[in-house]
């Protein structure tokens, strides 16, 4: 009885080696997969730390495609906090309840950017694109240098077109002494577009139709820009819409620029203009 006894102890230690083993491994299964992404673009955001229990992982830039999938492993199972982390960006808390195995959050979790850090004007280029007038918009520092990594904020782009004249007449090549403006051929906002792509060193670009300016055949224009950069945690976008309103097309931009002073804790803006800019309607459109 003994001896038989003792063979069932034998031939059962490689199961309790087995179990054993698998009780380990099983115990440090649990995964949680997840993507992160700027709640503005719905793009990668840069430099972002995601810290669940004591494991953390960092992302920096991904693909223009889409959004890479992030992956802790070796967790523990049960209820708790994920906190998700940017420069510039507003910090998140996101509850978790894993279970054993393979988890994915459903939704990706979306950081809010809350400013384009130290931020001191735009250089503003623009060229003729494919029926459309294309503004490129760099932000650069009080440094002189471009500011390349940054949240994408909602910013409010307005763009006004003038024939740029003379003694009254619109000139015949480019000059800035004695030049003004005249006709407004259109004043408004013009909507942007986030360049997602790794390599892109500026990241906001604009297109202004070229259809929603008035037919003329004045060979100059003049531009005149206005930027406005938001604080979202302090100012809605709505209100913005509401402080520029309808003067947009009525009043100037320094007349707008004088509003806005009042909300310097709120947000930043720009008024820019640009002259001798050739326009790409003169002698394709009757006057």
């Amino acid at each position: 009885m003994r001896k038989t006894t003792l063979i069932i102890i034998i031939a059962m230690v490689p199961v309790f080696i087995a179990v054993a083993v698998w009780l380990k491994t099983t115990a440090f299964d649990t995964t949680l997969e997840l993507h992160v992404r700027d709640a503005v673009s719905k793009a990668w955001v840069y430099d972002f730390t995601a810290v669940l229990q004591n494991r953390t992982i960092r992302g920096f830039y991904q693909s223009d495609s889409s959004l890479s999938v992030y992956r802790f492993k070796k967790l523990q199972r049960g209820t708790w906090e994920m906190k998700v982390t940017a420069p510039f960006y507003g910090e998140r808390t996101v509850p978790i309840n894993l279970k054993r195995g393979k988890n994915v959050l459903d939704e990706p979790v979306e950081m809010e950017g809350y400013t384009i850090p130290g931020l001191k004007r735009f250089y503003v280029f623009s060229e003729p694109k494919n029926g459309d007038l294309v503004l490129e918009l760099r932000p650069v520092g009080s440094d002189g240098r471009a500011i390349v990594n940054h949240p994408c904020l909602d910013i409010w782009i307005g763009c006004r077109v003038s024939v740029q004249i003379k003694d009254g007449v619109f000139i015949q090549e480019p000059t800035r002494e004695g030049s003004t403006y005249g006709t407004v051929l259109f004043s408004g906002q013009v909507p942007w577009e986030w360049d997602p792509a790794p390599h892109t060193t500026f990241r906001y670009r604009a297109a202004l139709s070229l259809d929603e300016v008035k037919s003329h055949q004045a060979p100059y224009w003049v531009l005149d820009y206005l930027i406005i950069v938001a604080d979202p945690r302090k100012i809605s976008r709505d209100t913005i819409d509401t402080i520029v309103g309808r003067d947009v097309y009525g009043a100037g931009f320094q007349e707008l620029g004088t509003a806005l002073d009042s909300y310097s804790d709120e947000l930043q803006y720009f008024i820019y203009r640009s002259w001798n800019v050739p326009s790409p309607l003169s002698g394709s459109r009757g006057s």
